[in-house]
């Protein structure tokens, strides 16, 4: 028997205020934002029939339907038997339900099941004051269909004007019978209306045991911001002794936050972390600081900030800043968590306007560089480049021909040595013809640079010109390998350049260095980077790079690539005015091969053979295998007279709920250890925790420091501890990969 209800619906009105507590859950973060989050789960139980009632369309009407209703009573209506009501959104279901007419209430007595499509609710019973628009529920339990999460509440009042009021109220993401973290609240104040929450008496128990309490708590009840304290990290280094963080974070308006994040070192004292952030139309940016007053063990203030904004104008132009600045040259040794930090030799701070068009670019730089190494000389220090100013045209050409220019202006000081601007024009023309079977082309252009130097003196000038051709054949032919259609290509390359000698013994050195050699040398102008060398040449580059690709699939099997330079004439123009020409006829041989037999291993190797000392300049190999929840790596890496490490790496599954983590890193020439970590992490269905020692050095042949990362996971809520993702990012190769896979 079905009939229509017009009354207010505070009957259903229930679930969507307890729903909104929800919010003392907040959405997963890492590391459990892969897609199967919770697979080692047990299944939710859903009531996929309540989900259908609950959709189904009543024009805005409360639809009720019951096997019996009983109305011989005038005050007093009784509906029993397979119990509905749903108004298009929210559904209800019981046995048997009784509404009086006189105090306008229905009143549930022997269990009842409502929800919509995001979550369901069973309660003990059910008292539903429709002429206050008030309901309440007792021996609640709530489960969260959009998001796993599930709880119990002794009471739930939804009282009018959009409030509800809950008594001894439970969350968590844990399976529901035997949960092994769950939050505990002694009352919790919803307002609908603010779209805030007040919970008081709050604990985080393992278990049964609490570990966090806190007696006031705030909320949002939807995904709106809202200020307050984040989870703390802990952690401990040998030099800086147990440390200490607990974030604040401030909402200051819906474009702009911030978050203190005071903490203590117990060697050092008391530190004093932030971020601001800004976002506008077309604009972005992050200020980062962290300010440690008196440092205990350094005896002096010391910091460290980093400024960075964007602005997108229109479709051409733009303004981005990266500043940075620290107080001591031992900063990043005292506080990087990567080699990478405490390998650093120069903090660049760069502040540019960019215009780009479709044929033209054109750039106002300012560059500044912090020397932060005490053993660099101050006539080796960077020179920041105060203002750097660069424009590159092409005029439009048919028939493939291209004229071009490519021009910079920079003025570059230091507290040491020579300062002064430089210009440097490169007009060229380049034409290129191209078929499907190869390419054939080349350019020519006049390099212009003269020099307005501070000093006493005539300013040094430069002009020559500079020409190349390039050209390249592509071959190929179908293969079948293990039943597959395969395409093997054979791309060889010319590559001849010319650029007479000019003597320049008498030009400053002001940003320009030798260009480290690799495949991209062999096709490249210059072997200098910076406009203070042109490198004479009267060279040919030669090189064959083969393929192997899958014709179904595209999968490039193997890549082959190996070249050479013939040099015609010594080459007279080095970095020290007093260094010999260089007069070796051919450069050193370049062999790389990247070889992925499968989807999950990568193996690469690459040599620089020179065949004058009959030794290898550079050598590398590397192989790596990821699949899923396995990440392991081994390399050997290697430079002459300067670098020879070996690389172990590795994110292993033991089992079905546990990793091992390890990285040990080794110097070969040194006979040092240079970094090794070694830890675990554990996953179970509703948390993880991962604990992770690690032992580094800051600089060649120094002082080892030790480390212990060690963080703790509540899926769904948030996570304690020190989080390494930073330092398994630097340290471990692919696990960005490993991470976009498994949510680590």
């Amino acid at each position: 028997m079905k009939s229509l209800i017009k009354t207010p619906a505070a009957l259903l009105l229930l679930a969507t205020g307890l729903y909104a507590g929800n919010a003392l859950g907040q959405q997963c973060e890492a590391p459990c934002t892969r897609l199967g989050i919770w697979q080692l789960c047990s299944p939710q139980p859903v009531d996929t029939s309540l989900q259908m009632l609950a959709a189904m369309p009543t024009d805005g009407d409360v639809l009720v339907d019951a096997d019996r209703i009983d109305v011989s009573d005038p005050n007093l209506s009784v509906l029993e038997g397979n119990v509905e009501l749903h108004d298009g959104e929210r559904a209800l279901r019981a046995d048997r339900a009784v509404y009086d007419q006189a105090s306008e209430t229905v009143r549930v007595d022997e269990g009842v099941r409502f929800g919509n499509q995001d979550m369901q609710i069973v309660a003990d019973d059910l008292l539903v004051d429709l002429g206050r628009d008030a309901a309440t529920a007792t021996g609640a339990t709530y489960q969260l269909l959009d998001r796993r999460g599930q709880g119990r509440a002794a009471k739930i009042e939804q009282a009018g004007g959009g409030t509800s009021y809950l008594t001894d109220v439970t969350y968590s993401t844990c399976d529901v019978d035997q949960p092994d973290w769950f939050i505990r609240a002694r009352e919790m104040e919803l307002d609908h209306d603010s779209s805030t929450g007040v919970a008081r008496g709050v604990t985080l128990r393992l278990k049964s045991t609490p570990i966090f309490y806190l007696p006031y708590a705030s909320f949002p009840l939807d995904d709106a911001r809202k200020s307050g304290w984040l989870a703390p990290s802990i952690g401990y280094s040998n030099d800086n002794g147990f440390e200490l963080e607990a974030p604040y974070y401030i909402n200051i308006a819906p474009n702009m936050d911030a978050t203190l994040v005071p903490g203590y070192m117990s060697e050092r004292g008391f530190m004093l972390g932030g971020q601001y952030r800004y976002l506008a139309d077309g604009t972005r940016g992050q200020l980062d600081f962290d300010y440690l007053p008196d440092d205990d063990l350094a005896m002096r203030d010391r910091g460290f900030g980093k400024f960075v904004h964007n602005t997108r104008f229109n479709d051409y132009f733009s303004l981005s800043a990266n500043l940075q600045h620290v107080s001591d040259d031992d900063y990043f040794e005292d506080f990087g968590q990567t080699l990478y930090d405490v390998a650093r030799r120069v903090l660049p701070s760069t502040a540019q306007l960019v215009g780009n068009g479709e044929l033209w670019s054109a750039a106002i730089e300012l560059n500044h560089f912090q020397s932060i190494d005490p053993l660099l000389p101050a006539q080796r220090e960077p020179y920041n480049r105060l203002p750097r100013m660069t424009f590159f045209g092409e005029l439009p050409t048919t028939n493939g021909f291209r004229a071009m220019i490519d021009a910079e202006y920079a003025h570059f000081d230091r507290d040491v040595g020579v300062t002064g601007g430089r210009i440097d024009l490169f007009p060229n023309i380049n034409y290129t013809y191209r078929t499907g079977a190869g390419f054939i082309g080349g350019s020519a252009g006049y390099r212009l640079t003269q020099y307005d130097l501070d000093s006493v003196g005539p300013d040094p000038d430069r002009e020559l010109p500079i020409a190349n051709i390039d050209g390249g054949l592509f071959f190929d032919r179908p293969l079948q390998l293990s039943g597959s259609d395969w395409l093997q290509t054979l791309e060889p390359r010319f590559y001849y350049l010319y650029a007479p000698f000019r003597d320049q013994t008498d030009l400053p050195q002001f940003d320009t260095r030798a260009l480290t050699f690799g495949v991209p040398t062999l096709f490249s102008t210059n072997r200098f980077v910076g406009a203070d060398r042109q490198g004479d040449a009267n060279q040919v580059s030669v090189a064959l790079t083969s393929r192997l690709l899958n014709r179904q699939t595209g999968h490039e099997l193997l890549t082959a690539t190996i070249g050479q330079i013939y040099y015609f004439e010594d080459r007279r123009v080095q970095l020290n005015p007093n260094a010999a020409p260089e007069t070796e006829s051919s450069s050193p041989l370049i062999a790389e091969l990247d070889y992925r037999p499968f989807d999950r291993w990568t193996a690469s190797v690459g040599v620089h053979w020179d065949f004058e000392d009959d030794q290898a300049d550079y050598g590398l190999a590397r192989l790596q295998y990821l699949d899923g929840g396995k990440l392991a790596n081994i390399s050997y890496r290697m430079r002459r007279d300067s670098v020879e490490q070996v690389d172990l790496s590795a994110i292993w599954p033991v089992g079905e709920h546990w990793r091992l983590i390890g990285r040990y890193n080794y110097s070969l020439q040194d006979s040092e250890l240079l970094e090794a970590m070694a830890g675990f992490a554990y996953e179970g269905c509703c948390w993880a925790v991962r604990l992770l020692g690690r032992q580094y050095v800051t600089e060649r042949l120094g002082p080892r420091r030790e480390g212990v990362f060690l963080e703790f996971v509540f899926k769904g809520l948030g996570s304690v501890g020190r989080d390494p993702g930073r330092l398994l990012e630097n340290s471990i190769l692919g696990y960005n990969d490993y991470r976009n896979q498994n949510g680590w």
